[in-house]
């Protein structure tokens, strides 16, 4: 069918000369050009049946010309984005594709036939994925003879895109965006491309722009507090959602997703009143039960968390299941240990679930019942599967090592690998010989170790030698042979080049533990003298490594003059103040990281703690500690942080509350261990602070004079009374 707008205004008898007179080339080549040009006229007035008819004639006259292979391919292009049907359109994309690779073999570098070349393969590959791949190549073939062609920056992105290929994508199409600002194609494009390549700061200020133009969309403004949180800046996530106009804020999802944005900012008075006015509304809403435990429990507030949670009552077993676990994690935090191990245990005739498992044996071991735990995982290592026997092997090791019984754990692994070796599952077998490795290190085995590192080497696989030649480094410098470590360190290096600066800070580590300190500044200067701001850093980190606190300071200044993001720097430089005893330098720099990053639990669990404890900025110090604690609630140091800060403002209570609990989480503390007895003195609790003074001894206190002072004045303040309370001639 002719889809022309009618007849031509010329006919074929204006032929120069008929196809069967025509046989001198050069008059050939003329007619072809004639046919050529009338084809294309033809095209451009919609007669694409003559057009095509024209074409072809030239092609028959001509073969060698790539514009004629183009024109018919543009054609079929043409009428395939006018088809009526799918099977249609991919039929005249086929042929259009066929002239397109036709006239790029007679012109493999002609920009206008890598443009249709590129452009009918795009279109192409809605129904050809190897279509892609051609018109990708054609599209980064026209960008080297073209760098700043806008439609080439656009398409060569759109690709990328369709390729999920997020970083490359985000390179071309920032060149678009700088060649065309404020178009919103491109930047919507870009957006794309950043948000994929996971790029959130460079997409926070784009999405703030289209928020900005846009500021009712609900969609924007929640993909930029998204991004906000991405970033570490839940503060900024929480202004952008409670900055929506108020029609956006009345709505009740709409104030669910603020309660949650304010919750993750550590502003949870705020979120709380939300959670409360929603529940006024609909007080059966499972979600926004489970969401106000979560506020109440970044409180503090553990009994009303409680009290929340029973008003919860899923029937979904796994929902159950999790109520269970976070019930019985408020009960420990209360310092209910029985009653969260008995109503774990309960549960768990009923449910065999590894995770139950886990929570029953992790309320043991916090409970200093490490045997205990330990036999509860146990009988999950019956006929279980490769991967739950791989990780409950793991999970018992674990516990008879932070226990101090390293043996047992050695035991424990060296069955199971028995077990997985004689199923002939090797790698799960490996796994664990490489843990099993660790653990001989842990006992501070050595010649163990060396030995049972031999076979590991030996396996091709890069990921078991790597383990096995750091641990076996660690054995052979304990047992004296220092230069053997390092050729060791050195191997394994080449086998996992990646892991180049780990195993650099392995050597400069041992270089400084046995007293080669020469050589390890020299390792250190080598690295810095690489010049770029990472290894800048990392040379600083080194020195702190070694505890040189004023030699790191040049590095990291200089790290962080280069670095594009500061912060490692600096928080290594305030680190470096505190310990040095410029206190006032640390406090300085802590407060600008937390201008930069107000939700960098690390910052504000430092900051607070070095406040507090120097009796300084009490109640700001208790704030940041209290978010540090929110934003990583079983991090056993910020535990010991906020119980130590609440000692200082002298709620004892709340300081035993929370130091109890840290010394589960952490049970092998010295630290923790002198609060805790501390706190237990201001409460008049004789016996348990002579306790917690003990521990703290035994597992090697930074002050052990300090610490035997304080069981001396324990001794003569409560001595005399306990001695009578147990006479009974004083009763």
């Amino acid at each position: 069918m002719i889809l022309g707008l009618g007849a031509p205004a010329w006919s074929e008898t204006d032929s120069l000369a008929t196809d069967e007179g025509v046989a001198d080339p050069e008059a050939r080549r003329a007619e072809a050009t004639y046919r050529f040009a009338v084809g294309k006229v033809l095209a451009e007035e919609a007669s694409y049946a003559e057009a095509r008819e024209s074409l072809l004639t030239a092609l028959e006259l001509d073969s060698s010309d790539p514009y004629i292979h183009l024109a018919i391919a543009e054609l079929y292009n043409v009428l395939a984005d006018g088809a009526r049907s799918r099977d249609d359109r991919f039929q005249h994309l086929q042929e259009a594709a066929s002239y397109a690779v036709s006239a790029l073999d007679r012109a493999p570098e002609n920009p206008d036939v890598l443009r249709v070349y590129g452009r009918v393969h795009f279109s192409l590959a809605e129904n050809q994925a190897s279509a892609l791949r051609k018109a990708r190549e054609a599209y980064e073939s026209l960008r080297e003879q073209e760098k700043e062609d806008l439609q080439i920056l656009v398409s060569l992105g759109q690709i990328h895109l369709w390729n999920r290929e997020f970083a490359d994508a985000a390179d071309v199409l920032r060149e678009a965006a700088s060649q065309r600002p404020g178009n919103p194609m491109i930047g919507n494009m870009l957006l794309d491309a950043l948000l994929g390549s996971e790029a959130f700061a460079d997409a926070a200020p784009l999405l703030a722009e289209q928020l900005a133009a846009n500021p009712a969309s609900v969609e924007y403004r929640e993909q930029l507090a998204e991004v906000y949180q991405r970033i570490g800046n839940s503060s900024q996530a929480a202004e952008v959602l409670a900055a929506a106009p108020e029609s956006v804020r009345r709505d009740p999802r709409y104030k669910r997703r603020l309660a949650v944005g304010l919750h993750g900012a550590g502003r949870d008075e705020e979120a709380l009143a939300i959670v409360d006015a929603l529940l006024a509304d609909d007080a059966e809403d499972e979600e926004i039960h489970r969401l106000r435990v979560a506020v109440l429990s970044a409180l503090t507030r553990y009994e009303e968390a409680l009290e929340t949670l029973a008003r919860w009552q899923p029937t979904e077993p796994d929902q159950a299941r999790q109520r269970v676990l976070v019930q019985a994690r408020l009960l420990e935090r209360l310092g209910r240990t029985e009653e969260s191990y008995a109503m774990l245990a309960d549960h768990h005739q009923n449910d065999d679930d590894l995770q139950v498992v886990l929570g029953v044996a992790g309320v043991l071991e916090r409970s200093g019942r490490y045997d205990d735990a330990a036999d509860v995982l146990s009988k999950r290592m019956i006929g279980a599967e490769a991967g739950d026997l791989v990780v409950v092997t793991r999970a018992i090791a674990d516990v008879y090592i932070r226990g101090g019984q390293s043996d047992k754990a050695i035991a424990v692994y060296e069955r199971s690998i028995d077990e997985l070796e004689k199923a002939e599952n090797l790698p799960a077998a490996r796994h664990l010989a490489v843990r099993r490795l660790a653990a001989l290190a842990e006992g501070e085995r050595w010649t163990d170790a060396i030995d049972a590192a031999q076979p590991l080497l030996e396996v091709d696989e890069a990921d078991t030698t790597f383990a096995a030649r750091v641990t076996l480094a660690t054995a052979q410098a304990q047992t004296g042979k220092l230069d053997d470590a390092l050729e060791t360190l050195n191997k394994a290096a080449e086998i996992v080049p990646r892991a180049a600066r780990q195993l650099t800070a392995r050597r400069v580590g041992l270089l400084f533990e046995f007293d080669r300190r020469d050589a390890a500044a020299a390792e250190i200067d080598t690295i810095a003298a690489l010049g770029g701001a990472d290894d800048l850093l990392f040379a600083g980190q080194l020195w702190q490594q070694a505890e040189e606190w004023d030699a790191s300071l040049p590095f990291l200044q200089k790290a962080e003059a280069m670095a594009s993001d500061p912060s490692s720097a600096l928080f290594a430089q305030a680190v470096a103040h505190e310990r040095s005893g410029d206190i006032a330098r640390s406090a300085e720099i802590f407060e600008r990281l937390l201008v930069a990053t107000p939700d960098d639990a690390r910052t504000l669990n430092y900051l607070g703690y070095m406040w507090a404890d120097r009796g300084e900025n009490l109640e700001r110090a208790l704030d940041m500690i209290r978010r540090a604690v929110a934003l990583d609630p079983d991090n056993g140091a910020y535990m010991d942080s906020l119980g130590w800060a609440y000692f200082q403002v002298g709620d004892y209570e709340a300081a035993r509350r929370y130091l109890e609990w840290a010394a589960r989480l952490i049970r092998d503390d010295a630290t923790v261990h002198e609060h805790l007895g501390d706190v237990y003195v201001a409460l008049r609790q004789p016996d348990q602070a002579r306790e917690s003074y003990r521990q703290a001894l035994a597992l090697g206190a930074d002050d052990p004079n300090q610490v035997r002072g304080k069981l001396e004045r324990l001794d003569e303040s409560f001595g005399q009374r306990a001695n009578r309370s147990n006479n009974p001639q004083d009763s």
